[in-house]
């Protein structure tokens, strides 16, 4: 498939999107209990049995981290958001264990063969060009050691395309709305956002995610030197249409 045009889809405007707000609307899907769920569907589906090194990206406040900390590996949790990496910071002093934490861009992922295991967790990755998107995929095989594995999480694509165009998440007397366009020929998912808290006022913006169907991003996976993928919904089942998520896990060859 060829790469989606730069200019085709709405600038992603990653500080507008990853605030305070977004810390307060989505604060019901990161309970403590689907955190511990979540880390504990991470470390079975990549076979974490401590002692492993491993890269979070986009680790935001840290909730899935410092899990996998005390379950024994050794963490590196990498954000570009430092209010997100203060609230990691004390996440991890709560819990008594020890992640690296680093402000960074995984555009800019520069380590070599240093991880046993990368994770990409919560739709982190597809927010830039297929061009850049490539690259990313490219630094994290470089950053993973050989043998090493990479589990991405991301929406599933055929229930986006089919999905209501809107999306109202309400906490207490705020709101925060999404009217979705999905773009067909980009692959893409398109947001309108606009929030509105009480005391505050209302801001809108746009911001788009790639989506991928399974073949395609396999291939992506393969061109970098990437096998053995396979692909989970979002509880670890097999995937198919009608699973919620799509989890892919891939190998660096050896």
């Amino acid at each position: 498939m060829s790469e989606t045009a730069p200019d085709s889809r709405p600038h992603f405007d990653l500080d507008a999107a990853f605030d305070e707000d977004y810390l307060h609307f989505y604060a019901p899907y990161t309970s403590e209990e689907q955190n511990d769920a979540d880390a504990t569907l991470i470390g079975g589906l990549l076979g974490l049995a401590g002692g492993e090194t491993v890269l979070d990206l986009g680790c935001g406040t840290g909730r899935i981290a410092v899990r996998l900390a005390q379950r024994g590996c050794k963490v590196t949790g990498l954000d570009r958001s430092e209010r997100f990496l203060a609230l990691a910071r004390d996440a991890a002093a709560a819990h008594g264990v020890d992640v690296q934490w680093l402000g960074g861009d995984q555009r800019r992922l520069h380590f070599v063969e240093e991880f046993d295991a990368a994770i990409s967790w919560f739709t982190s990755f597809g927010y830039d060009d297929d061009r850049t998107s490539r690259d990313i995929l490219a630094r994290i095989h470089r950053a993973l050691v050989p043998g090493g594995r990479l589990l991405l999480e991301s929406l599933n694509v055929f229930q986006v395309a089919f999905d209501d165009c809107q999306e109202t998440i309400r906490v207490d007397d705020d709101r925060m709305v999404d009217r979705k366009r999905f773009d067909a020929v980009g692959s893409f998912v398109a947001h309108e956002r606009r929030v509105e808290r009480q005391g505050r006022p209302p801001r809108s913006f746009t911001f788009s995610v790639r989506l991928f169907t399974v073949p395609e991003l396999r291939d992506w996976l393969e061109a970098v030197g990437f096998t053995d993928v396979q692909a989970y919904g979002g509880e670890g089942e097999p995937f198919d249409v009608e699973s919620e998520r799509l989890i892919v896990v891939a190998r660096r060859a050896r």
